[in-house]
């Protein structure tokens, strides 16, 4: 650190050349810039042998007039220019968050309606499904539709939850860590073998067509489960580990 970092006749000077730069805004600029080129003035005199303070004095010397020095400044930082500048970069910033207001307002606004029209597309679970309390609502299983197809069956089971409080987002745990046992045996997610191939037949997954809505909402949620086998279940019931329930639904099967 050097030793005399003030020097009176520098700031004077510094000042005198400001006073003539009408564009305030680069005063700081300039001032950093005059004072880096003064401090490397002061070091030449001193490599070739002047001591700090007739250093600094040559060196204040050869920084020119302070008026003429500030004139061309301000020639260089013209008002005009600068205050454009300014003015377009404010214009530039009011822009932005206007336009990031206006993202963030729409996004909720398709947020909000995405959860409404979620709530309208409920349906209320027929009377004879299968229902639980699950300590935050209840959740609700039915049998659903049976088809048959490229020698296999499809079997839905629709599931509703309706709780208590409103959800930011989809409550995972019911859907994603439920076991399923059927008439057949304990069936499994959907999975791929050694070769990397789906098994074909006697598994689940998740479903949603037009007609069962599996999307988000606050309260309630609406998912599928499609179960492919061979022959017809007669039976599912749906087991969740951390709850004291399980739910059965049941299908009519031809002998």
């Amino acid at each position: 650190m050097r030793k005399d970092f003030y020097h009176k006749e520098w700031y004077d000077w510094r000042d005198a050349v400001l006073r003539y730069v009408r564009f305030t805004p680069d005063h700081g600029a300039i001032a950093k810039e005059l004072f880096a080129h003064y401090e490397d003035s002061v070091q030449d005199f001193e490599r070739i042998g002047y001591d700090e303070e007739l250093a600094r004095t040559r060196a204040l010397a050869a920084m020119g007039d302070a008026v003429e020095v500030g004139k061309g400044l301000d020639r260089a930082h013209k008002p005009w220019l600068g205050w454009l500048f300014e003015a377009t970069k404010w214009m530039m910033t009011a822009l932005a968050l206007i336009l990031a207001v206006t993202l963030v307002k729409d996004w909720m606004v398709r947020e909000v309606w995405y959860h409404l029209e979620d709530q309208l597309k409920w349906q209320t679970p027929p009377a004879a499904a299968d229902s639980a309390e699950t300590g935050h609502g209840t959740i609700y299983m039915a049998p659903g539709d049976v088809w048959e197809e490229g020698g296999l069956t499809y079997q839905r089971m629709d599931v509703w939850l309706e709780l208590d409080v409103p959800q930011a987002s989809t409550p995972w745990g019911p859907r994603g860590s439920e076991s399923y046992t059927t008439d057949r045996g304990p069936i499994p997610h959907q999975f791929r073998d050694e070769e990397g191939n789906w098994q074909e037949s006697f598994y689940y997954h998740y479903a949603a067509d037009e007609s069962f809505y599996a999307m988000e909402g606050y309260t309630r949620y609406q998912w599928s489960v499609e179960f492919v086998t061979e022959e017809p279940l007669r039976w599912v019931e749906m087991t969740y580990p951390f709850g004291n329930w399980t739910l059965r639904a049941g299908w009519e099967v031809e002998e």
